[in-house]
């Protein structure tokens, strides 16, 4: 099953259970309360809604501009250190022999051990499983191995530390990013703010029911939209749009490509 086929299941069970359940409220409250009994109230309920929703509006709000945001801070993350690898093979170039293979070895090992062990781990939800840690030894083991000869080695050998760290701090950013996502208690506010949200116009004294039912509904989808932008993205390596290694993928093919 293709992640988008995935992503639109979501979306289309978080709608409907949105608007269902506001349906749901709409008719519990319309047959217990007959709606002349809540119009004379609708003026005094207008002013209380409208401080309500903007309540809302504005947690909702920022939860779906956070995880946005550390969505693409997780891309990033990914793709930094992607371009890390491929600088510190391209540097590595200039390396005499042993070195060069040496170095290129340890690239390509820990290119794949990111994508076929790394990925795959943070996309069942289990970070702090991973393990890499072999191939990260044996890059700086080349590294502490290098023989120093001439002045431009010593230039590309300090280019290569930095590099290193680089990629080494940009793994740990992306593992780091796996195992984030919005605590429960959160989830917790915005469903049962969405809840409140849905219920009190429920209150309101409309006659016609089917013009109150699309109102409800309209209301409950646009937040069930939003819940769902929260829910697709809180998980950057591991929900429904999660970041793939095709930077990793495509610095991969290219030093397989380069060793032929």
């Amino acid at each position: 099953m293709s992640g988008s086929f995935h992503i639109v299941v979501d979306a289309v069970i978080i709608l409907a259970a949105s608007i269902g359940i506001a349906l749901l409220m709409l008719g519990i409250v319309r047959r217990l309360v007959p709606s002349e009994r809540l119009k004379p109230h609708n003026e005094v309920s207008g002013f209380v809604y409208a401080a309500i929703g903007v309540i809302y509006a504005v947690i909702l709000g920022f939860v779906v501009v956070t995880v946005w945001q550390d969505y693409q801070e997780a891309k990033a993350a990914a793709h930094a250190e992607a371009n890390a690898a491929r600088d510190l093979h391209r540097i590595s170039n200039g390396l005499s022999e042993p070195s060069r293979a040496a170095m290129h070895e340890a690239l390509v090992a820990y290119a794949i051990a990111v994508i076929d062990g790394e990925w795959p781990a943070m996309l069942a939800g289990d970070a702090s499983g991973v393990q890499t840690n072999d191939e990260i030894d044996a890059l700086w083991l080349v590294v502490y191995t290098m023989e120093i000869t001439t002045l431009q080695e010593a230039e590309l050998y300090d280019a290569m530390i930095e590099q290193l760290i680089q990629l080494i701090n940009h793994r740990r950013e992306r593992l780091e990013d796996a195992g984030s996502g919005l605590l429960s208690v959160m989830w917790a506010v915005m469903i049962g703010g969405a809840l409140l949200t849905v219920l009190f116009p429920c209150l309101f004294g409309v006659e016609n029911g089917i013009i109150h039912s699309l109102i409800i509904a309209t209301l409950a989808a646009s937040i069930g939209l939003l819940l769902f932008v929260a829910y697709a993205l809180d998980r950057p390596f591991s929900g429904d749009m999660y970041v793939p290694p095709d930077d990793m993928t495509v610095v991969l093919d290219r030093m397989l490509e380069l060793e032929h």
